[in-house]
């Protein structure tokens, strides 16, 4: 988990992932990362059970082959910039980019390369994509779906 924190990192900060980055940029990569693990909005698909979520939080589940593909960067990057939209939607990301590891999300919902899963509160699965989609899009998606409709007529009662 610390690596993939450490990859984002450096991907959003635009460090090379070369032989020539110094001592101390991977160390203040590291800190940052240490830092991001603690407050992230997103999780290792590792260390979870998709059944903890159930009727509390909508998850975002991507998928990756590898860290270094580009477009899990770009889709955490959209989640992250959009934190309002993903707090008032109760949305978390999941995050799964070692098929080795064989996470139990990822026999659950058998992705192949570059992939997504939107879950809804119930369970259900509301969305499958194989590219990247801006939290406007994802937005829009969850405000029509029977929950959230739910949810913001009683918003709007209280």
């Amino acid at each position: 988990m610390k690596h993939l924190f450490s990859f984002v990192i450096a991907a959003f900060i635009g460090v090379a992932t070369t032989n020539a980055i110094t001592a101390q940029t991977v160390a203040a990569a590291e800190e940052i990362s240490d830092n991001l693990a603690e407050t992230a909005p997103f999780l290792d698909a590792f260390d979870v059970n998709l059944g903890d979520f159930m009727w509390q939080k909508r998850v975002l589940v991507v998928f990756a082959d590898t860290p270094a593909d580009p477009r899990l960067a770009e889709q955490i990057e959209y989640f992250t910039d959009a934190k309002a939209a993903t707090d008032e939607r109760d949305l978390i990301l999941i995050v799964d980019s070692d098929p080795a590891a064989k996470s139990d999300v990822r026999t659950k919902l058998r992705p192949r390369g570059f992939s997504f899963v939107l879950i809804d509160k119930d369970g259900r699965t509301i969305l499958r994509k194989a590219a990247p989609w801006k939290m406007r899009e994802l937005g829009r998606l969850i405000d029509k779906t029977t929950i959230r409709q739910q949810e913001l007529r009683k918003s709007r009662e209280e």
